[in-house]
């Protein structure tokens, strides 16, 4: 996850209903679910069509720049295919492929990465009422009849993830915040190593030349991909822990780590406080309901 800067004793705000408060405080775990299961059906794809775009316009500015370097044969056949329906072709393939291989599409459908989400709201920016009442949609939409929000100090919520991924390894473990459609100068800086790694490997293929190293594709890819979404949820400030758990079969293909479950331990002692909502939302203290 790339790193950020926060203020001391920064709040997230998990929003749930009182079984799942009880879960918590009865199993000291949280549980992340799948991506696939999210209410956000475009989550991790709705990338796919952003980097298509950029990576064709790169490419295509890329060859017209170099184009006084490449052979008469070259130049010949760049104009017959077109620059730009070159670098889209290429750019449809390669996105493809990354997609593929990264959550196992390709042929041995193995994943590099399988992301599980636990998502927190921050409501730090917002006013004094949302941040002390929390945000009557997000209560309306996961609090149901009778609904909690539970507030995490970041920090130790953050301490509790490393010592996570030192207990258990995983292919991905991190907490970040969300960027969304239209926050267009940070899409644009978060999939910038993407396009700057992606970039020189086309042209590289379409001239025949030696091809650069990519090495950091996936790790850039996987981070970019769980952490951009649709401008339409842009309200919930969401925060969120990416979890990819190390399967047995991901354990052999790619690493030599111990696998790990999909369960997120000792949260306990990250619980700062409870938050009173409204409506039919109750204050939940933690002492109470702990008896």
């Amino acid at each position: 996850m790339p790193p950020r800067s926060h203020t001391k004793n920064e709040e997230l705000f998990h929003y749930t209903n009182e079984v799942a408060l009880r879960s918590i405080l009865t199993t000291n775990m949280l549980w992340a679910t799948h991506f696939e299961d999210l209410n956000d059906r475009t989550e991790i794809f709705f990338l796919k069509e952003i980097l298509i775009r950029a990576l064709t316009n790169s490419v295509a500015a890329t060859l017209r720049s170099q184009r006084k370097k490449f052979s008469k044969h070259d130049r010949t056949w760049l104009n017959r295919r077109g620059v730009e329906n070159l670098a889209r072709e290429h750019a449809e393939l390669h996105i493809s492929q990354l997609y593929d291989v990264n959550l196992g599409r390709g042929s041995d459908k193995v994943p590099y990465v399988d992301p599980y989400i636990t998502s927190f709201c921050n409501h730090g920016s917002d006013q004094a009422y949302e941040r002390e009442n929390g945000l009557l949609s997000q209560w309306r939409s996961y609090g149901g009849n009778t609904g909690y929000a539970i507030a995490f100090d970041r920090q130790q919520l953050e301490a509790l993830l490393r010592l996570e991924d030192d207990t258990h390894k995983y292919t991905l473990l991190g907490l970040a915040d969300v960027v969304y459609g239209l926050q267009t100068d940070r899409v644009q800086q978060a999939i910038a190593p993407i396009i700057n790694l992606l970039t020189p490997y086309i042209v590289a293929t379409i001239t025949r030349s030696d091809l650069p190293s990519l090495e950091k594709l996936f790790g850039c890819f996987t981070t970019a991909s769980t952490t951009i979404k649709h401008r339409g949820f842009f309200e919930e400030r969401e925060v969120r822990i990416v979890a990819s758990p190390t399967s047995p079969a991901m354990h052999e293909k790619f690493s030599s780590i111990d696998p790990a479950d999909q369960t997120l331990k000792r949260p306990l002692k990250m619980i700062h406080r409870s938050s009173a909502g409204v409506g039919k939302q109750y204050i939940a203290r933690i002492s109470q309901m702990t008896h």
